[in-house]
């Protein structure tokens, strides 16, 4: 897998674009960015391509987009790369000509789709309305791509809970020293509106559907994989929610999780890794957000077996904190008459008694 950095400098009502002079894509017209190098963070591989590109030193920029190009042709072997987009708004110097890009100010009316890349069309417009976004493309050896989609993401954070939260010394932590993990949570929901919680009966935990993010994995295709492994169905109308960032001293780790709201679709059988059979994993439906909520807040360290007492307290932080938001969003549907599950119940495929 590779991973790469495009940067789109904005002043104004204009953005920062160069015709390629050299390497992949050569000719075309697009941000600045490359590739990561070796321990490179996405924010230190932007910073150093945009300098070596434009001469100019980003101080003010931000991550608004992450893009999967699956089956990418790349030094004749297919791979799969994973492109981190910002866009930068302050910045030191003046941009300049480099021997990789012959840079050029173009007004939001005039960029010239014509001559990027086909797949700027699909998503260039969200980040120039300010929005958040997933994109995915599957390429063909033609560099067109045969799929596709862009979608919302949601960056606010609902949650940061710390060990101090919980009566636990943090001993010095420092979060920016600290590895994170990254993961999606399911506030899953079926016909009648129940929520779908994870029950691990062996250790008396409940938690949402969900899990870690894979190496080069989209939030909403962690989402979709953890939800079809861990309980077994499709998803769909997928709504984000934000995200919840555990900082676990004792761990020495950040857990930044992506929250979403959907309903079920189809159920295709689950896929159970070994420590969840051992934990005794079952589905179980409270009737509403309220039961939900309830079982989740009754939860303890000295309700669960004790090998889970100290991460117990941060999955009942992050769980009520997406069940809350999401019982925020229907109840905002419901009120204006758009609430979101409106298939029959024969849609959902399955004649399972739950």
């Amino acid at each position: 897998m590779i991973e790469t950095t495009l940067i789109y400098l904005r002043k104004d009502n204009k953005i920062l674009l160069g015709k390629k002079l050299r390497g992949f894509g050569i000719g075309k017209i697009a941000g600045v960015g490359g590739k990561f190098e070796e321990g490179e963070t996405a924010r230190e591989c932007a910073k150093r391509e945009t300098f070596e590109e434009t001469s100019v030193t980003l101080t003010k920029f931000e991550e608004v987009g992450r893009v999967v190009y699956d089956e990418l042709l790349w030094n004749n072997k297919r791979e799969r790369n994973l492109m981190h987009v910002f866009v930068a708004t302050e910045w030191e110097g003046e941009p300049q000509d480099s021997d990789e890009m012959d840079l050029e100010w173009y007004t939001l009316r005039d960029i010239p789709y014509e001559k990027m890349w086909s797949d700027s069309i699909e998503y260039l417009p969200a980040l120039l309305r300010g929005e958040h976004f997933e994109a995915y493309f599957h390429y063909n050896d033609d560099y067109t791509f045969s799929e596709h989609w862009v979608k919302p993401i949601s960056d606010e954070i609902l949650a940061e809970p710390e060990d101090k939260d919980f009566g636990f010394d943090d001993n010095g932590f420092e979060p920016e020293t600290a590895w994170t993990r990254l993961g999606a949570r399911a506030v899953l929901l079926d016909k009648d509106f129940r929520v779908c919680l994870s029950h691990g009966k062996n250790k008396n935990y409940f938690k949402l559907p969900g899990g870690g993010r894979n190496t080069g994995e989209l939030a909403y295709e962690n989402l979709e994989r953890e939800v079809q492994e861990e309980v077994g169905y499709t998803v769909r109308e997928i709504v984000p929610l934000g995200r919840v960032i555990e900082h676990r001293a004792k761990q020495n780790k950040n857990v930044d999780c992506y929250g979403f709201l959907c309903f079920v679709d189809k159920f295709v059988g689950t896929k159970l890794e070994e420590d969840e059979i051992e934990d005794g994993m079952e589905e179980y439906w409270a009737k509403d957000f309220d039961e939900a909520l309830k079982i989740l807040e009754e939860e303890s360290s000295e309700t669960v077996a004790s090998s889970l007492s100290y991460q117990i307290n941060y999955w009942k932080a992050r769980e009520m904190a997406f069940v809350r938001r999401a019982k925020q969003i229907m109840a905002e549907q419901q009120s204006t008459g758009a609430v979101a599950n409106n298939q029959a119940d024969e849609d959902f495929g399955n004649d399972r008694d739950e």
